[in-house]
């Protein structure tokens, strides 16, 4: 059996790997750079990076974030969502409004006894982007899928913020 902090490492490393070779992003429509980092509250509670190509209104973005599932027992959790900004519902002087969809892996220790949960999340958000300040506030709600050590389906709801660089 995989071990969940090895597995967590494994992801992680991915994340890596893709931010590296991917192809230098276009102009972004908000302040600061292409790669964010943060905190995010809900399903999980704890950090998030996201790798962002995005153009005004389209793209799409790398997202990952590592923390514990405080909606199931407090477990240790971590995800990798490929996300597609479809459109602008604002286009601002000082912010815009994204709203997106992702798809990609999760997985998390299903408590002491080394047992590893796996599924697939699809998650639909919108963010705040503003233009003058590097920052992003989103919340998005997701749908997971969990398929490994038992098949169950649920929602998922995530507020959070990155500043990007």
């Amino acid at each position: 059996m995989i071990r969940p902090v090895r597995a967590i490492l494994v992801l992680v490393c991915a994340v890596g790997g893709a931010v590296a070779v991917s192809a230098p992003a276009a102009a972004q429509s908000r302040a600061g750079g292409t790669f964010g980092v943060g905190l995010v509250l809900g399903d999980p509670t704890g950090v998030t990076a996201e790798y962002n190509r995005r153009t005004r209104g389209f793209g799409n973005a790398i997202e990952a974030a590592v923390g514990i599932d405080t909606f199931d027992d407090d477990h240790l959790y971590a995800h990798l969502v490929w996300k597609f900004y479809l459109t602008e519902i604002v286009r601002g002087r000082d912010i815009d409004v994204p709203l997106y969809a992702g798809v990609g892996p999760w997985l998390a220790e299903a408590g002491g006894d080394d047992d590893l949960h796996v599924g697939a999340r699809a998650p639909f958000g919108i963010a705040l982007d503003f233009r003058h300040a590097p920052v992003q506030v989103y919340f998005e709600l997701a749908f997971v899928l969990r398929v490994v050590d038992d098949v169950d389906a649920g929602i998922g709801a995530a507020l959070g913020f990155r500043y990007y660089f």
